[in-house]
């Protein structure tokens, strides 16, 4: 490498580091006038890089801080250990509450309102936990880019007054990974991961058989390395998977089709398909506005 070109990196890197402190600077700016807080953790890198902030903010001034999780039944199992090592990289105190959405009616009809009516519950949960450990203000990871998109559930947010620091601080969702690569965090490239409620179609009524048979199907297949990668759950047991196209070819191997076939049909699938429009998120939401993408 020439030294111009040498010289080109340092400046890039150096430019990199100015700007991601930066963004550190407004959110713990942010978090330094709400004070004492606790943090709705999912363990995304959304919720990661908010409680870093809170302990960071903490330290500074003198406060506790708290992290809860809301163990719900469409959270896939694997997900908690992990929530529970990234709560532990952050330094944060941490404890996990039992949520039961499935109780509630409006939820298992599975309307477009499905996570208005689950948020809604899992935050009363939260804030009951977060009260008993102390604390009255309670802070979610929604950043600014959420409030572009269809997010039923950021109205139980505003409903229940939680906060939402990364938006306060105009922050997208590029921002945030810069953050978590700026502190280092294992959560920087972790992909979202919503819950196994919205791999079921509008509609179709939520169960924790459901629940369970996509996470079956979703865990078979990425054990055989796929990724990125949704089972979709639709009328009459049809499991539809998607995927990118580079993954075509191998999943329609006649010995590992077969065996997918008897697998996923074990599991209570009827039929299985593969999505040829690939791997979309909201592509559930897209069906129901009539407006598929292609």
């Amino acid at each position: 490498m020439e030294r111009s070109e040498r010289q080109n990196v340092r400046d890039y890197s150096s430019a990199d580091r100015k700007e991601r402190k930066e963004l550190a600077e407004r959110l713990l700016a942010v978090m330094d006038r709400l004070g004492k807080i606790a943090v709705a953790f999912s363990g995304g890198v959304d919720s990661c890089v908010l409680a870093r902030a809170a302990v960071e903010s903490a330290q500074k001034n003198g406060w506790p801080t708290f992290a809860v999780t809301a163990e719900s039944p469409s959270m896939p199992r694997e997900d908690l250990e992990v929530i529970r090592k990234n709560a532990h990289e952050i330094g944060i105190s941490h404890q996990f509450v039992r949520t039961e959405e499935l109780v509630l009616a409006e939820y298992r009809a599975n309307g477009t309102d499905r996570c208005f009516h689950c948020k809604r519950h899992i935050l009363e949960r939260l804030k009951e936990t977060a009260r008993n450990a102390g604390f009255t203000l309670l802070a979610e990871g929604s950043n600014a880019d959420d409030l572009h998109d269809f997010r039923p559930g950021f109205r139980a947010v505003q409903e229940h007054g939680v906060r939402s620091p990364l938006c306060d601080a105009g922050l997208t969702k590029e921002n945030v990974r810069e953050l978590a690569r700026f502190w280092n965090l294992s959560a920087a490239e972790k992909p979202s991961t919503p819950c196994l409620a919205t791999r079921i179609a509008y509609g179709l009524e939520i169960t924790q058989e459901r629940l369970a048979q996509i996470e079956f199907a979703e865990n078979w297949l990425a054990e055989k390395g796929v990724s990125p990668l949704r089972v979709r759950l639709h009328e009459n047991g049809l499991a539809r998977i998607e995927t990118t196209a580079e993954w075509f070819s191998f999943l329609t191997q006649p010995e590992l089709r077969e065996e997918m076939l008897a697998e996923f049909r074990k599991a209570g699938f009827t039929w299985v398909s593969l999505d040829l429009a690939g791997y979309q998120s909201g592509s559930l939401l897209q069906a129901v506005r009539g407006k598929p993408k292609v």
